[in-house]
């Protein structure tokens, strides 16, 4: 979780970046935002930092090296001397965003630079430099007292909780590429290449969060796809195989692969088949995966759909399975039609 009860926002710029596609070209501003009225300033603490709620963290990529990425170069000079070097930075970062919104449905937009003092995250506090694209103006109505009546009229403004992308990057862990937070509000795949791979180049952060991410995802892949092929395993019997995975994970604090092997998969063949299933994607995927890591409780939460518990036959019936597999039986009756056997104590 973030921290940013003693945030403030110690400098502002303000761009405007259009799409490269249609050549709209960058309006620069040439001096700082002034924010020092103490409204402006909580107003502005909860538009540019409402996107990290649930912050997942990311750091800039080591593919190529950082000492090549432009973003890590710029974020690094701006924290070494933000008042003398965020504006001319800035005028670089605006134009990468420009460079990289060459796709016809990436729209314009005010692209905020914000560099904050005393963001806390995880117990450490640092500054943190916020990139933000505002991409869609809310309408409003305005009231004015005039000597016999209010007039109205419609203006038109940002809405605090309406940013369109969003990135937080703290002044810690720069050797290994920042500690960094993406929000993207459109979804969509080409708005997140652009904004996150493209312009940020971001990959994630090799935390604990991370790391329960990949087993959960590896474990649901592995169970649905790759058993399947190896023992033309049942559905009610890969179901059973996700329940199980998914009270290990909720219900232990630390991930080791041997022993989650053993407890979920119990047959030898099939623990040699995920360790190999592990091997590979990490070989052919260049897939991060620790067979040793502390077990990321939101990681869990937020990947719980992975482990689905419904048995679906044909357009008839749901079986939700939560339990006991014995509590089922699948067979094929003497026309070739098969069904599956259900037992139970008790009816609700």
């Amino acid at each position: 979780m973030l921290d940013f009860s003693n945030t403030t926002v110690r400098l502002l710029l303000v761009h405007r970046v259009g799409n490269k596609f249609e050549n709209q070209g960058v309006r620069l501003s040439t001096d700082f935002t002034d924010t020092q009225n103490d409204g402006l300033q909580q107003a502005l603490i909860k538009l540019f930092f409402n996107p990290f709620k649930n912050p997942e963290y990311f750091q800039f990529s080591e593919d190529a090296g950082l000492e090549n990425h432009p973003m890590y170069k710029y974020t690094t000079d701006i924290f070494a001397r933000p008042g003398q070097n965020l504006i001319k930075t800035s005028e670089f970062i605006a134009g990468l965003l420009y460079d990289v919104s060459d796709h016809p449905s990436i729209k314009s937009g005010d692209l905020c630079i914000a560099l904050f003092g005393h963001v806390g995250s995880d117990g450490r506090h640092s500054e943190a430099l916020g990139i933000y694209k505002i991409e869609h103006l809310d309408e409003f109505l305005q009231f004015s007292q005039e000597p016999t009546q209010y007039g109205i009229q419609v203006v038109e403004g940002i809405g605090l909780d309406k940013i369109d992308k969003a990135c937080l990057i703290l002044n810690q862990d720069m050797d290994t590429g920042y500690k960094i937070c993406s929000y993207d509000r459109s979804g969509k795949l080409n708005d997140a290449a652009y904004w996150k791979d493209d312009f940020l180049g971001l990959s994630p952060r090799k935390d604990d969060f991370h790391f329960t991410q990949q087993a959960v995802n590896l474990t649901r892949d592995f169970v649905t796809q790759q058993l399947n092929e190896e023992y033309d395993i049942s559905r009610a019997d890969q179901i059973a195989l996700l329940n199980k995975s998914a009270e290990y994970f909720k219900s232990q604090d630390h991930f080791n692969e041997e022993e989650f092997a053993q407890s979920v998969f119990q047959d030898p063949g099939v623990i040699d088949s995920f360790s190999r299933y592990v091997d590979q994607n990490i070989k052919e995927n260049d897939f991060s995966f620790s067979e040793d890591f502390d077990i990321n409780e939101r990681a869990v939460k937020k990947n719980s759909k992975v482990f689905k518990s419904v048995l679906k036959l044909d357009k008839n019936f749901h079986v939700y399975i939560h339990g006991n597999r014995q509590m089922i039986e699948r067979g094929t009756d003497a026309d070739g039609r098969k069904f599956y056997k259900l037992y139970y104590d008790t009816e609700q």
